[in-house]
């Protein structure tokens, strides 16, 4: 915006050069010029376009003098580009020819006069090309800084991330420890007492204890039973699908694998154990069979189903896998059967998997 001022105001002052008096059409035609040739420099902003309107205002002040008086636009063009080098040149040609075009007057006033004008335009240049390269430089130092909040922020998001995983893969450790204490130590007392009720109730003949033992009997059974449903809940709860395919996914060192996880905690344990069957094999058959060098796994969980992609970007290498069955495929089908679900194979652009399963099954 303030190099359009500038050049305003300098289109002004070119205008106070001209004499009112020989103000004609060819005048009215020349200002058109100037200002097409104005708008031409603010629209590219290049050197070639300096470069084509130095050759017209030359050539214009050689053919009319009385183009000169706008002089001061392309000598403020120069300064605008750094281009110092033909600023004297465009001033010696804007004073020969306004010599020429204004007669009647000192020389001393003229050449001062169109001097005077070339050099202010040639200083509004020089100003806005500094202003230039001082915005420049501030936007510069904004994207810079914008970049690294953005990757601070992103760092600090993948921490968090990280953070969370670990305390989440500590809680399920934790879980387990738990159900394997509670199963190893209570379960196996529960069953030794249970053991020795039962020895103990062999051998009684009294009547009136015989009652009571197996009221105690059927305490111990119902604790029994109340301790393994528990450890079977927390082992449940602790069964986290997503750390599961993590897990997995470290063994495998070699390949770039990208893990794409949308899918609730609250799947049937029997579905996430034919999932990471089904990743393992898959993962497998890409390390035995195929050159392949990245695999994408998708896991979704969608209103009326789930969904299970695994895609890699290779080609099969053993001619003798080189089709969509095999026995590992086979057994992949046969447990998506079991629940009732769907599985595609295809292998024209890298090995693809692809499975739904219904949610009602």
């Amino acid at each position: 915006m303030t190099a359009l001022i500038d050049r305003i105001i300098i289109f002004l002052l070119s205008i106070l050069l001209l004499k009112v008096e020989q103000v004609d059409y060819l005048t009215v035609c020349l200002i058109l010029v100037v200002i097409i040739s104005i708008c031409i420099n603010i629209y590219y902003e290049n050197k070639i376009a300096v470069r084509v309107a130095s050759i017209i205002y030359i050539a214009m002040c050689i053919a009319f003098p009385q183009f000169s008086c706008f002089m001061p636009i392309i000598v403020y063009e120069c300064g605008k580009r750094e281009y110092n080098i033909y600023v004297p040149f465009h001033m010696i040609m804007g004073i020969c020819g306004y010599l020429s075009y204004i007669q009647g007057e000192s020389e001393v006033v003229i050449i001062a006069k169109i001097t005077l004008f070339m050099a202010i335009g040639y200083v509004f240049g020089v100003r806005s090309y500094k202003d230039e390269v001082k915005d420049n430089i501030i936007h510069n130092l904004q994207d810079e800084e914008s970049y690294l909040r953005q990757s601070n922020r992103q760092k600090q998001d993948d921490l968090l991330r990280n953070q969370d995983f670990e305390i989440h893969a500590a809680t399920l450790a934790e879980r387990n420890r738990i159900a394997r204490e509670i199963h190893d130590h209570v379960g196996h007392m529960i069953s030794r007492a249970l053991l020795q009720l039962g020895a103990i109730m062999a051998i009684n003949k009294d009547e009136k204890t015989k009652e009571p033992l197996m009221a105690l009997k059927g305490s111990l059974d119902t604790a029994m039973n109340n301790i393994r449903e528990s450890v079977h809940d927390i082992k449940d709860e602790a069964l986290d699908l997503e750390y599961m395919i993590n897990d997995i996914v470290k063994e495998y060192d070699n390949l770039n694998i990208e893990l794409d996880y949308d899918m609730s905690k609250y799947a049937a344990k029997e579905l996430k154990y034919c999932y990471v069957a089904i990743i393992k094999e898959a993962l497998t058959n890409t390390v035995k069979h195929s050159n392949a060098t990245k695999v994408q796994i998708v896991v979704r969980e969608h209103p009326a189903l789930y969904q299970l992609l695994i895609e890699d970007n290779g080609t099969v290498t053993d001619k003798k896998k080189n089709d969509t069955t095999g026995i590992g495929l086979d057994n992949m089908r046969e447990r998506v059967s079991a629940f009732k679900g769907n599985m595609l194979v295809t292998k024209e652009t890298g090995f693809k998997i692809f499975i739904s399963i219904p949610k009602e099954n």
